[in-house]
């Protein structure tokens, strides 16, 4: 899967004017998904050890907000492949009842390894109402990183929209959360600077669609104030998608949220 082009990104004032904010841990509770879901997923993809279960890594299930006999699903599963972390992966719409998938989008995760799935993937339904009649959904995905790796990312976030048959990723892998070492060794002295970001919908519109307000807040583990301060941005929608902002990582530290090649 490609990554979407970049926009350009704007410095916000200090007061967000908002319509929606929404935050790493908006996304309700991961829901089983039902095995009609898998079935379906499996015969569209013609992948019989998904359709059957057996396969499954993890996943989520929750019915859409503005349609609830459509079931939004996330899904992956072990391909086979033995020698690397990869999985397979698809984000699809499916009408239960009917057994029918009616959009969906399928690609591997972690393809080199590098980057492993940790505690799984989550659905966020939060009212992402991005232009008149399109409202996106999110899929989180939750990142293994290693207890004394010196930081990053722990939590992705892509907002989908739905074109017919497809679900078109309209920002693709925002950094939500994570943190750095910066203070101490592993173990019990170690000192983090955490982040945590929250994206909003402005009222500012670019190309038809809302431009996307996010602010990245600063924390430290230890409890005591951080001296870094909120960072905001506005994001433009360039016609195609939402730029990624970017976390960068404390001075003097390797980017380790930089965008993937």
């Amino acid at each position: 899967m490609a990554p979407p082009r970049r926009s350009c990104r704007r410095r916000l004032p200090t007061v967000l004017f908002a319509v929606l904010v929404v935050s790493a841990t908006s996304a309700a509770r991961s829901e089983p998904c039902d095995a009609g879901v898998f079935s379906a997923l499996g015969e569209r993809l013609h992948v019989p050890r998904l359709a059957s279960g057996e396969a499954v890594a993890s996943h989520d299930c929750k019915a859409a907000p503005d349609d609830p006999r459509v079931t939004l699903a996330v899904v992956t599963w072990d391909n086979g492949h033995t020698q690397d972390y990869s999985k397979g992966f698809v984000v699809a719409e499916v009408d239960e009842a009917a057994g029918r998938v009616l959009a969906d989008l399928a690609s591997e995760t972690s393809a080199d390894g590098s980057t492993p799935l940790g505690s799984g993937v989550h659905i966020d339904t939060a009212p992402y109402l991005l232009a008149p009649g399109v409202r996106a959904f999110g899929v989180d995905l939750v990142q293994y990183v290693p207890r004394c790796a010196d930081g990053g990312a722990e939590q992705e976030r892509t907002l989908y929209v739905r074109e017919g048959r497809r679900l078109r990723p309209v920002l693709l892998d925002q950094p939500m959360s994570g943190g750095w070492i910066v203070d101490g060794g592993c173990g019990d002295s170690e000192v983090k600077q955490r982040f945590d970001v929250t994206i909003a919908i402005s009222p500012h519109t670019s190309h038809g669609w809302h431009d996307l307000a996010v602010t990245t807040a600063f924390s430290l583990s230890s409890g005591e104030p951080s001296a870094r301060r909120a960072e905001h941005a506005r994001v433009a929608y360039d016609g195609h998608a939402y730029a990624v902002v970017r976390v960068e990582p404390p001075e003097g530290m390797a980017d380790a949220t930089a965008a993937k090649p």
